[in-house]
This record gives structure tokens, sequence and C-alpha cells, in this order.
């Protein structure tokens, strides 16, 4: 059948062509093959296990797990950072005695709303900090180091390094290898613990009656001290960002700088060293 067609549409052109007059038609035919590229899936997931505590009290551990999970099909690389505040969410009151009316009546010690901070007990040296103590103690993964300048870049693979700088209260991470397509990171945090040193916003209350001779009358006095590490009805908050980018020497060079607001300074070399074990 195919063939008895082809020669029907020969005779026709023919015909055509002492028709038209000296115009020879062409036949030409076009096919097109419809190629799909299917372009891999990037997607990250910030894996977090934690349970907020209602009355959470110094010494008190809570489980907080984080871990970055590669959900898509792209490898890729990630940087952390840790931010902390600490907020009076309820006004402190204290109880005195008022002898006109017989009853107790509230006195306020501290307002709502006041912004406490993350670190105390801070010791200076001009104006650096040689130490501190944190109101949220983190017990980090076990493959969480701190950085230490002059280490080989290649010492710290397979592991999240992160630096603290107390005057701003950050703390930045970037993990030393290749999220892998289904894989994860090892856990950057387990755990935080109120630090037990936390006490009582009221430290200390005085009352004291005496009579007084030239006055003729009883005097009463009433005074309360306030203590620097008191965080009773605050409210800590520790915020966790996270930044995956394929796992790609031109992208960690591109998009990618030491200084900036998820990788310090310092950090130069490990974003090298970073670059070449994604090449």
């Amino acid at each position: 059948m195919k063939r008895n067609s082809k020669k029907l549409v020969s005779l026709i052109a023919v015909l055509c062509v002492f028709l038209v007059g000296g115009t020879i038609a062409y036949f030409s035919d076009q096919e097109s093959a419809k190629n799909t590229f299917a372009m891999g899936k990037f997607d990250t997931v910030l894996n977090e296990e934690f349970d907020p505590p209602s009355d959470w009290k110094p010494g008190t551990e809570i489980d907080k797990k984080v871990k970055v999970d590669n959900t898509g099909t792209v490898d890729m690389v990630v940087t952390a950072r840790f931010d902390e505040s600490c907020v009076r969410r309820e006004d402190v009151y204290l109880k005195k005695y008022n002898d006109e009316t017989k009853q107790l009546e509230d006195i306020l010690a501290a307002k709502a709303g006041e912004e406490l901070p993350v670190i105390f007990d801070v010791v200076k040296e001009g104006e650096t900090i040689t130490s501190y103590e944190e109101v949220g103690i983190k017990k980090f993964g076990t493959e969480v180091v701190k950085y230490t300048p002059g280490t080989d870049p290649a010492d710290y693979e397979g592991k999240w390094v992160y630096s603290y700088n107390p005057q701003t209260c950050v703390y930045q991470f970037i993990y030393m290898g290749i999220v892998k397509s289904g894989d994860s990171t090892p856990y950057l945090l387990q755990s935080v613990t109120m630090n037990p040193a936390l006490n009582s916003t009221v430290s200390k209350t005085s009352q004291t009656a005496y009579y007084d001779k030239e006055k003729g009358e009883s005097v009463k006095t009433f005074a309360f001290e306030t203590s620097e590490k008191g965080y009773d009805n605050a409210s800590y908050h520790l915020n966790i960002t996270a930044k995956s980018l394929q796992a790609s020497a031109k992208a960690i060079q591109s998009d990618w700088a030491a200084g900036t607001e998820m990788i310090p300074a310092e950090f130069e070399e490990l974003l090298t060293h970073l670059a070449t074990m994604c090449q």
C-alpha cells in the first residue's frame, strides 16, 4: 500500500509541474525527536528532634537532636548558624505585707519584654572576652569540633567545624564533607542544658521595723535585691539556620565566601579545601 501511494503522489506532482508552467515543486520531509533531560532534584531538610519544655529549670538537660538530610538527588555541601536570645516573657513580682491594709501586695521586680544576655559572668582583658558562662549549655554531636587556627583542613574532613564569637553570641559551622543523595550530616547538636548557676531574679529581701523617737512613730522599711543571674519567667530561643549548596568547586567559589553571614573570615582555608574535595 505504501508503494502505490507514493506512485500516485508522484503522478500528481508531475501534473502540477506542467500546470504551473515550468515551476518545479520539490517534496521534502522533516522529522523531529523530542528529547527530555530530567534535572536532578536539589532538596534538603533540617531534621530536628525536639520537644519544647514548658517549665525548664536550671541544670535540666533537654534533647535537641539536629542534623541536615539530603532528600534530593544532587550531592551537597552545608553550612549552619546558631543565633540565641533570651527575653522575659512575664513580669516578676514579689509579695510585701501591708500593715495598713493587713494584706499582701505585689511589688514589681522585673518587667516582661526585658532582653536578658545569653552569656554571663563575662571576664574581659581590654575589649577581648576571655571567659564566660552560657545560659544554654550545648552538647554538640560527636563529629563537631571547634576551629583551631593553623590546623590542616584535611584533619577536619567528615566533621562539623565551628567558630563562636562571644561578642555577637553567634555560632557558625561548616561541614567538611560532601553529603551524598539520601545521606545526612552527622548530628550537629544533641541537647541543651540550662546553666545550673542561674537562679531567681529576686535574690534577697529585707524588711525592718523600728520606733522613731524623734517622730514618735513606728517606721517600717522594705527593700529587695536582684540577681544578675535571675532568669525566671524568661524564654530562651535557639534559632538554627542551615544553608546547602550543590557540591561543586565552581558553586562554592561563586556563591560562598568567608567573612559572610554564614561563614566566618577564619574559614577561608576550609572553604578552599572543601572546594577541592568537590572536584
